[in-house]
């Protein structure tokens, strides 16, 4: 079975003019629809291992747009360079060819109104990258910074992980401001909000340590990283925890790395355009709903936090 990971698409450095203006985000929306086309692509120069430069383009193809839910289904393609290897079985040896044009491609569906990228990984084309690319596509139609995708994590299986180091010694985070969501804004920083947002920042990172010599260690079961992990499973924060094992050796935790939500989708199904449209509305739906179940209790813990599969 493939995986289907997603993306959260938030808007960034117009989040205050969404606030005051509800009408705005429709209009933005709008426009977001309108630029995915596949006219355009964007390059990334880089240098391998051994110094060589070369350049990776990245573009959308296959598209199937639906104006009438405002839905983009198709692929984003890594269009690269490289050498193929293939078993010669006369010869019973490798035979190693360079192409051009060489392609990683991932099947996804932007559902644009619910604000959500569902989406398939490939070897050369993995969740992190894919994120890093959409956004360059984006970026190419839109100011720098005007939106910020979110990988959708598993909040059940982050905590655990969080909960299992047995020393914690720093923990640092990035928030951003909930998407046309004043309200939970509210939730998300308590007191401090208003005074945040005169500052007019669509970021704020945070970052908490003890001195590894000694015995002190980061509490995590706390009103404190209850909020953290509240606001990572609704999709705006991540968060990077480090510590030390019963063995004392180092261990790193990262949302993003560590606890991706997912789900299985058939082999068959993955390439398909029309067949992953169905399937990642229907996953769209189950995060939606599995994120409409947390709660931040006034206690500080989170009701629907459990592992989500």
């Amino acid at each position: 079975m493939a995986q289907m990971y997603f993306y959260k698409f938030n808007i960034n450095s117009d989040i205050y003019d969404v606030y005051r203006d509800a009408t705005l985000q429709e209009k933005v929306l709008n426009k977001v629809f309108e630029s995915i086309t596949s006219d355009f692509t964007c390059t990334q120069d880089y240098k391998e291992p051994d110094g060589l430069e070369k350049t990776v383009e990245y573009k959308f193809c296959d598209l199937e747009k639906d104006i009438s839910t405002l839905k983009v289904t198709g692929r984003l393609v890594k269009i690269f360079d490289g050498e193929t290897q293939t078993y010669n079985r006369i010869k019973d040896t490798v035979d190693i060819k360079y192409e051009e044009d060489k392609a990683a491609s991932a099947t996804f569906c932007f559902d644009i109104l619910n604000e959500e990228i569902a989406f398939i990984t490939r070897q050369g084309l993995r969740y992190l990258q894919f994120g890093k690319y959409f956004m360059d596509l984006l970026e190419m139609k839109f100011p720098e910074n005007s939106f910020k995708l979110v990988l959708e994590k598993n909040v059940g299986e982050l905590r655990s992980k969080v909960l299992g180091i047995n020393r914690i010694l720093k923990m640092s985070s990035e928030m951003i401001p909930p998407n046309a969501n004043e309200e939970e804004f509210g939730i998300l920083l308590g007191a401090s909000v208003d005074e945040f947002k005169e500052t007019k920042a669509t970021k704020y990172s945070q970052s908490i340590e003890v001195p590894v010599k000694g015995k002190n260690a980061i509490n995590p079961n706390t009103k404190f990283f209850e909020r953290l992990f509240f606001a990572i499973g609704r999709g705006y924060a991540t968060m990077t925890v480090e510590g030390r094992d019963k063995e004392n050796t180092k261990v790193i935790v990262n949302s993003d790395e560590d606890a991706p939500y997912k789900i299985p989708i058939p082999e068959k199904e993955k390439d398909s355009i029309t067949a992953f449209k169905e399937r990642a509305s229907l996953g769209i739906t189950k995060l939606i709903r599995d994120k409409s179940k947390l709660k931040l209790r006034e206690t500080g813990e989170i009701d629907g936090g459990e592992e989500k599969s």
